[in-house]
């Protein structure tokens, strides 16, 4: 518990000297001295200088060793899987990317998985604190297996502790990838100082990740946050759940997509992000119409979430986000005009700052962070 606790105050200041470590924990000196004996035969931490002093000997500086404290990070994502090694101070060292076939075989998908966690681990040039997977989807805490995934049916039935088996025998940890956004914001981006905030995960889908006090919150079985399928219209459009009206018929990106295909008569081909963004500077007034509608939807909805939780941040991230101002913007408006003035006031919504790299950091950090538990 106490290297544990010595390696989170070095995460969050940087670097100090024994002395002050001693004091921030409340430890004796001489436990100290022991317990960073004990990380650098580890080479967990490294010494980084000495610290002058007016009167008596220079202290020795300590930090946390970024070239030893790395993990890979892997993202699921409904056409593609990335992967990453990345070190403790959110750099990433080496990323390789493969496409998948939302039709293709749960075998063909593990051979991905497998193939670029393999390729990783021969690239890495140390011993890898551990493997971290970031995926879309529902899971069973009990069973381990995927039970819904309809952005990526390939996805449902697998047993998740056996997606890497064969290849590595390590550390393993998951969860979804809204999640490890939120994680990654709250260690290397918008979130980084904040204490309470949701991180609205705007994409294919529409999940968000609830953190009050610093912590995660999960719920009982594991599946707070599924935001996307809230009913904001009970005679709206179906939804692949095979429900109508879910919020994701509205303001996800599939439905914005199709809408400025619609529009532009661009339906033989699917619009990428960036070309869906270029379409918004024309100022063409239906496809900002839109992206109007889609923000100010989901401004709606988290009107009624912020009336729950009473949040002082909404991170907002995904593919909605990289269309730019006006769907943040949109959002804005939606809730300032369905809240109750009280807590509108109260909550602040900020973008992201990670973008695409968010739940591929977030999934390296589902290892690294094992450091900081005891």
């Amino acid at each position: 518990m106490n290297e544990v606790a010595l390696l989170r105050q070095l995460h969050l200041h940087g670097h100090s000297s024994r002395v002050e470590l001693a004091a921030i924990l409340k430890l004796d000196t001489k436990t100290v001295t022991n317990l960073t004996r004990d990380l650098l035969k580890k080479r967990y931490i490294k010494a980084c200088g000495l610290a002058p002093l007016d009167r008596g000997r220079p202290r020795q500086m300590l930090q946390l060793n970024s070239r030893v404290l790395q993990a890979i990070g892997i993202y699921l994502k409904e056409d593609a899987v990335h992967g990453a090694v990345i070190d403790l101070e959110g750099r990433i060292r080496h990323k390789i990317s493969a496409p998948i076939f939302g039709e293709g075989s749960h075998k063909a998908l593990l051979q991905t998985l497998r193939k670029i966690a393999d390729q990783l681990l021969r690239q890495s040039k140390v011993k890898v604190m551990g493997i971290g997977l970031a995926f879309p989807g529902i899971y069973d805490t009990q069973t381990q297996r995927i039970i819904e995934c309809t952005h990526l049916p390939a996805w449902k039935g697998v047993c998740i502790p056996d997606v890497f088996q064969g290849v590595y025998q390590g550390p393993f940890f998951f969860d979804t990838f809204t999640r490890a956004k939120a994680l990654a914001e709250q260690w290397y981006g918008a979130a980084r100082a904040l204490e309470n905030f949701i991180l609205v995960d705007a994409g294919v889908g529409i999940g968000c990740a609830i953190v009050n006090q610093g912590q995660l919150q999960t719920g009982a079985t594991h599946l707070a946050g599924e935001i996307g399928h809230i009913i904001i219209d009970r005679q709206g459009l179906p939804c692949r759940c095979g429900r109508r009206g879910c919020l994701e018929t509205v303001s996800s990106l599939e439905p914005v997509r199709r809408h400025m295909q619609q529009i532009t008569g661009q339906t033989r081909q699917r619009l990428p992000v960036p070309a869906m963004a270029a379409l918004l500077t024309r100022d063409n007034p239906a496809i900002r119409a839109a992206v109007t509608e889609a923000g100010q939807t989901l401004g709606l909805a988290l009107a009624n979430l912020v009336q729950v939780l009473n949040p002082a941040h909404i991170v907002l991230a995904g593919d909605m986000v990289e269309l730019g101002p006006l769907f943040i913007q949109s959002v804005n408006e939606g809730l300032t005009e369905y809240s109750i003035p009280t807590f509108r006031h109260a909550v602040r919504v900020i973008p992201g700052t990670l973008g695409e790299n968010g739940a591929l950091l977030g999934a390296g950090i589902l290892a690294l962070q094992s450091l900081f538990s005891s």
